[in-house]
C-alpha cells in the first residue's frame, strides 16, 4: 500500500492561475495570498522555514512536504511505529528531508519529475500501489490543517469535498483546538449556514438553511435527536472526536428520514500505531476549570494491536445567575488487525453531565401591559434545585476488511443509552407586573431514557467498465429506538411562594414529587437499504445516481394504553453530477426529495402526516494548494408540502399543537472557504443567504436569521516570532423575530442583526508544551440565542476567557 503525502486527495490536485472565488475581503485576502505563495515553485526557493512538531515519522514528513510545497509519495508500512524530534528553522528541501529522516534505514529520494518518493536505503523505485481506505473518516488530528483529505458522509463513497456534489463542511480537530470548542454547540456556532437556538439552558436546536436538524450521526450511526426531552447527545463534548463532517441540503440517502436542512457527522478519534499522548489543564472566567488526558499506545512491537483513551472532566460556570455544570467524558476504543487488511474494533464511552441552576424556558418576553421585557445581564429563573441530569453511553464494535482489488466492506453494531433527571421550575410564560409575577411558578419533574440498537454495514469501491473507471457502494441500517418518559406533579403547586423577580436568589423550597401525571413509552424501528453508483461518463464527467429504500415504524403507549402506531415506506431517490472544468474547479448540480415523519398533533388533535419535499442544489467548488484549501459557492431550493409549525400550547390537552403549511419553498446560496493559505495561516469563512416563504408569499422560519456570516483565521508568525500563533474570528447573523402573546396582548419581539467578536493567542514554549489564551464575545454583546418559545427569551453567553496548558508526551 502506498500514501501520497501532500495532497491526501485521490487524485492529485495542481494549482493553475485563476481568479480565486471573492467572498469578502478577509477571503480575497487569503486567496490572493495562497495564489502568489502557489505561483512560486519550491525549486526557486531553496529555503523552508519549517515549523515541524515532534511526533509520528509519517505525520512529521507530511508536515515539511506541505511547507515545502513538494510532493512525497510512500508507502505509509515505511513509517509505521517511528517518531521523529521534528524540526525547526530554515532548511533545503532535501536537507530538511534528510534531517528528519536521521537514524532510519529511509530516503527521501528526488524523483525526475522534482516530486519525492520515501524508500530504503538501495531500494529501486517502485511503482507505488493505491492505498486501501479504512475507516468511517479521514483523520486530521496532527496535520494541522483546516481541512480533511475525504469523507463518505453524503452518499457512502469516499470522496473529496471538491468531488461530493452537495454543500460540505469540516471541522477539524485543529479548528477545534484553535477555537477552543468544548461541545456540539460551540461546533455549531462555527459552521457554515449552522444556526444554534437555545430556549434555555439545557435544551438546545441546531438550524441549517432554516430547517431544524433531527439527527446526529457517529461514525456514520443515525441517532435521532429528542428536541422536547434532550436525552443527552444534543450538547456532548468533542474531546473524543477527530473531527466533524456537515453535509447541508437533503441527506435521506444516508440518513433515511429527517429534514432537509443536513446532517452532522462525529468521527471518532483512532488509536495509532505508535504511542502519543497529551494532557491539557484549562482555568476560565466564572469559576470554569476544565482537565483532559488523551493516550494512545500499540499494545505489541508491530501496533497491529492498540488502544486509545480519552477523559476529560470539567466544572463550568457562566454568565447566567445561579447555573452551573459538572461533565464527565471517559472514551476508549481497541483495535486489532487480523492480517495485513482486516481490522477488529470495539469501544465505548460515557459523558455524565450534572447541571444546576438551570432554567426551564427562557425570560418572559412580555410584561402585563405587552411590551417587550429588557431584563439584565444575568437574570436567572432557576431554582438552586432545579437541574437537568444526563448520562449518555455508547458501545460500539465493528469489522473492516479491505480486499485486495481496493474495495472496502465493513459491519458494525452501534447500542446507545441515555437517560435523564429533570426537577423543574417554569416561570417562562407567568404573568409579570410592575410588581413582580402575579402566581406562583409552575412546578414539574420529568425522567426517561432512550436505548437504542444500530445494525449496519456496507461495502464499497472502484471497477473497470467501457475503458473507464466508477465507484459503487451498497449498504443497509436497521435500528430500534425504545424510549420512555414521566412527568410528575406537586401537591405543593398551589401554597408555592411567589418568587421575587426583582431579588431572584434561587433558595425556593424543593417540592415533593407526588403526583404522577404521564407515563409514555415509544418504540421506532427504520430499516434501510441504499446504493450509490458513481460513473465516469467522461475524461472530466461523473454522474451520481442512487435510492434508499426505508420502512419506518412508531408506535406508542401511555398509561399503559397502547396509542398511535404509524408505518411508512418510501424509496429516497439521489441524483448528482459533477464536471470538472479544469484541475481546480468543479461544477456540480444534485437532486434529492425529502421524507419526513411528523409525530406531532394537529388542532383538531389528529396526528400530523409526514412532511414531503424536493430539494435542489448546484454550485461550483475550488480546491487550491493540492487540496489545502477548498472554496465553495452554491446556491439551493426547497420545496415542502404539509409541513407542520408549531401552533400553540393547549392547557386542556397538557400538549402542543401544530398547523399544517400547505407549502413552503426556500431559496438561497452559500459559500466557504476553508484550508491553509500558506504554511502556518489557517482561515475559515462561511456566508449563508436563504428565505422561506409558504405557497402565498409569506415569510415563514423568521426565528431563525436569513442571513449567518462566520469567519476565523489562526496565524503563525514568522522568524523569530515564530513560537506565537494569533487569531480571532466573528460570527454575524441578521435580524429575526417572533410573536409572543399574553392574555390578549400580543407583542412582537425582534432581535437586531449582531456581530460576536472572538481572540485567540497561543506560545509554544517548546514543541511539545504550548499555552492558549481564548475569549469569546469578547464585546460583552447582550443578545437573545432564542425568543417565542412558550412566549419567552433566552439571552446567549456573555463574555468569558479561557486559559489552556498543554502538554504533548
Amino acid at each position: 500500500m502506498s500514501l501520497p503525502s501532500a495532497p491526501f486527495h485521490p487524485r492529485v490536485l495542481r494549482m493553475k492561475t485563476g481568479v480565486a472565488l471573492v467572498m469578502a475581503a478577509l477571503a480575497g485576502a487569503a486567496l490572493a495570498a495562497a495564489q502568489a505563495h502557489a505561483q512560486t515553485p519550491a525549486t526557486a526557493a531553496p529555503r523552508v522555514r519549517a515549523n515541524v512538531p515532534a511526533g509520528p515519522l509519517g505525520a512529521a514528513l507530511a508536515g515539511f512536504a506541505r511547507q515545502a510545497q513538494v510532493l512525497l509519495s510512500f508507502d505509509p508500512a515505511l513509517a509505521d511505529g517511528l517518531q521523529s524530534p521534528g524540526l525547526q528553522g530554515s532548511h533545503g528541501v532535501q536537507e530538511g528531508f534528510d534531517a528528519l529522516l536521521a537514524g532510519t534505514s529511509l530516503q527521501a529520494h528526488r524523483r525526475a519529475d522534482g516530486d519525492f518518493e520515501l524508500r530504503r536505503a538501495g531500494a529501486e523505485a517502485a511503482q507505488l500501489a493505491p492505498v486501501v481506505v479504512l475507516g468511517a473518516g479521514a483523520t486530521t488530528e496532527g496535520s494541522g490543517l483546516y481541512t480533511a483529505d475525504w469523507m463518505r458522509s453524503a452518499n457512502g463513497l469516499v470522496l473529496s469535498q471538491r468531488d461530493t456534489p452537495q454543500s460540505t463542511s469540516v471541522i477539524t480537530r485543529q479548528q477545534m483546538d484553535d477555537r477552543a470548542i468544548g461541545s456540539v454547540r460551540d461546533v455549531m456556532e462555527n459552521a457554515t449556514g449552522m444556526n444554534v437556538q437555545q430556549a434555555e439552558s439545557e435544551r438546545l436546536t441546531y438550524y441549517s438553511r432554516g430547517f431544524s436538524m433531527d439527527t446526529f450521526q457517529f461514525d456514520g450511526v443515525v441517532k435521532p435527536l429528542n428536541s422536547l426531552y434532550q436525552f443527552g447527545e444534543g450538547n456532548l463534548d468533542p474531546a473524543i472526536y477527530d473531527h466533524v463532517e456537515i453535509i447541508r441540503g437533503a441527506t435521506g440517502l444516508m440518513s433515511g428520514t429527517g429534514n432537509p436542512g443536513g446532517s452532522v457527522n462525529f468521527i471518532r478519534k483512532r488509536p495509532t500505531r505508535e504511542f502519543q499522548g497529551e494532557a491539557k489543564v484549562s482555568a476560565g472566567s466564572h469559576d470554569t476549570y476544565r482537565g483532559e488526558i488523551d493516550l494512545s499506545t500499540p499494545f505489541n512491537a508491530s501496533g497491529s494491536v492498540r488502544g486509545r483513551l480519552v477523559g476529560a472532566k470539567e466544572r463550568r460556570g457562566d454568565t447566567m445567575d445561579l447555573y452551573s455544570k459538572k461533565r464527565d467524558v471517559l472514551y476508549g476504543i481497541v483495535e486489532a488487525d487480523i492480517g495485513e487488511s482486516t481490522t477488529i474494533s470495539a469501544g465505548g464511552s460515557v459523558q455524565r453531565s450534572r447541571p444546576r441552576g438551570i432554567s426551564w424556558g427562557g425570560l418572559p418576553a412580555l410584561d402585563a401591559s405587552g411590551k417587550p421585557i429588557d431584563w439584565p445581564k444575568g437574570q436567572a429563573m432557576g431554582a438552586k434545585w432545579s437541574r437537568w441530569d444526563t448520562d449518555s453511553h455508547e458501545y460500539f464494535a465493528q469489522i473492516e476488511h479491505g480486499f485486495s482489488n481496493g474495495w472496502n466492506a465493513r459491519l458494525s453494531y452501534t447500542r446507545l443509552e441515555n437517560t435523564f433527571d429533570a426537577p423543574l421550575l417554569f416561570t417562562s410564560d407567568v404573568p409579570v407586573t410592575l410588581n413582580g409575577f402575579s402566581k406562583p411558578p409552575l412546578l414539574r419533574k420529568f425522567k426517561g431514557g432512550s436505548d437504542q440498537d444500530v445494525y449496519g454495514g456496507s461495502m464499497d469501491g472502484a471497477f473497470d467498465a467501457l475503458g473507464r473507471k466508477h465507484q459503487f457502494n451498497l449498504g443497509f441500517s436497521h435500528s430500534i429506538i425504545k424510549a420512555w418518559n414521566q412527568s410528575w406533579d406537586t401537591s405543593d403547586q398551589a401554597g408555592y411562594p411567589i418568587p421575587d423577580v426583582k431579588d431572584w436568589t434561587g433558595d425556593w423550597p424543593a417540592p415533593r414529587w407526588d403526583i404522577l401525571a404521564l407515563s409514555q413509552t415509544h418504540r421506532d424501528e427504520q430499516t434501510g437499504i441504499y446504493g450509490t453508483l458513481r460513473l465516469q461518463l467522461a475524461d472530466r464527467l461523473h454522474l451520481l445516481a442512487g435510492a434508499r429504500w426505508t420502512r419506518w415504524q412508531s408506535s406508542e403507549t401511555s398509561g399503559g394504553v397502547a396509542g398511535y402506531t404509524h408505518t411508512y415506506s418510501e424509496v429516497t431517490p439521489y441524483l448528482g453530477a459533477t464536471y470538472d472544468l479544469d484541475d481546480t474547479y468543479t461544477a456540480y448540480a444534485s437532486y434529492t426529495n425529502i421524507f419526513l415523519p411528523q409525530m406531532v398533533k394537529t388542532r383538531s388533535w389528529d396526528m400530523a402526516g409526514p412532511a414531503y419535499g424536493h430539494n435542489y442544489e448546484a454550485g461550483i467548488k475550488a480546491a487550491y494548494l493540492d487540496g489545502r484549501l477548498n472554496a465553495s459557492l452554491a446556491v439551493f431550493q426547497t420545496d415542502q408540502k404539509d409541513v407542520a409549525e408549531y401552533g400553540g400550547f393547549d392547557p386542556v390537552h397538557d400538549d402542543g399543537w401544530y398547523y399544517i403549511l400547505e407549502g413552503t419553498r426556500t431559496r438561497g446560496f452559500e459559500a466557504e472557504l476553508a484550508g491553509e493559505v500558506t504554511p502556518g495561516w489557517n482561515v475559515f469563512l462561511g456566508y449563508t443567504y436563504r428565505q422561506s416563504k409558504d405557497n402565498e408569499g409569506r415569510k415563514v422560519q423568521t426565528t431563525q436569521p436569513e442571513q449567518l456570516l462566520k469567519a476565523s483565521t489562526a496565524y503563525r508568525l514568522p522568524g523569530s516570532w515564530n513560537k506565537l500563533t494569533v487569531g480571532g474570528g466573528v460570527r454575524w447573523q441578521s435580524r429575526t423575530s417572533a410573536q409572543t402573546y399574553y392574555g390578549l396582548q400580543a407583542g412582537d419581539i425582534v432581535q437586531k442583526p449582531y456581530a460576536l467578536f472572538d481572540l485567540m493567542a497561543q506560545y509554544d514554549f517548546s514543541d511539545k508544551t504550548r499555552l492558549q489564551l481564548n475569549i469569546r464575545n469578547l464585546a460583552d454583546k447582550k443578545y437573545y440565542r432564542s425568543m417565542g418559545f412558550y412566549n419567552s427569551v433566552f439571552y446567549g453567553e456573555g463574555r468569558t476567557a479561557m486559559l489552556t496548558l498543554s502538554q504533548r508526551f
